[in-house]
């Protein structure tokens, strides 16, 4: 009887685990909507922001997590263009994916201004070349590479 019930014991407890088992690897697959196409870059963490530029238009490049390049749509920013510094606050505390995510804040002469997102968009390839900062490495190699300088000395 006690085996029997040892037994039976045993296989409530595989068949609970089991259970929980299955749960989490469901738990762990995309949902339906989800775009497999879509840009695994799309959303940067705004805890490691690097730097950013401002080059008009209502926009602004922030270049953020592994060395990518972000552009914010921000309408009707006065004074964004002439910022020493900006700052981002996010509205629900993680990452910063798209519109109405996040708003940026500046000082504008003294006075503390904020502008909402209302775009976020994953830079890449020649668009984001020009925002995003080139490993030490290869700018020693072009240095390496570059013809020496000339002299005007005869020794």
């Amino acid at each position: 009887m006690k085996t029997s019930a040892l037994l039976a014991s045993g296989l409530i407890v595989a068949a609970g685990l089991g259970g929980i088992g299955m749960a989490w690897a469901a738990s762990n697959r995309p949902s339906g909507n989800v775009d497999p196409g879509r840009d695994r870059n799309a959303c940067f963490d705004p805890d490691f922001i690097r730097g950013f530029q401002t080059p008009g238009n209502g926009k602004v490049v922030i270049l953020a997590n592994n060395n990518e390049a972000y552009e914010l749509t921000v309408p009707a920013c006065i004074g964004l263009e002439d910022s020493m510094f900006i700052g981002l606050k996010t509205r629900h505390g993680g990452d910063i994916c798209g519109p109405f995510d996040a708003d940026v804040v500046y000082e504008n002469f003294g006075r503390r201004d904020v502008c909402r997102v209302s775009n976020v968009r994953h830079l890449q390839g020649e668009e984001a070349a020009e925002y995003i900062r080139k490993p030490i490495r290869e700018n020693k190699k072009k240095e390496e590479g570059a013809a020496p300088a000339s002299s005007s000395k005869n020794w």
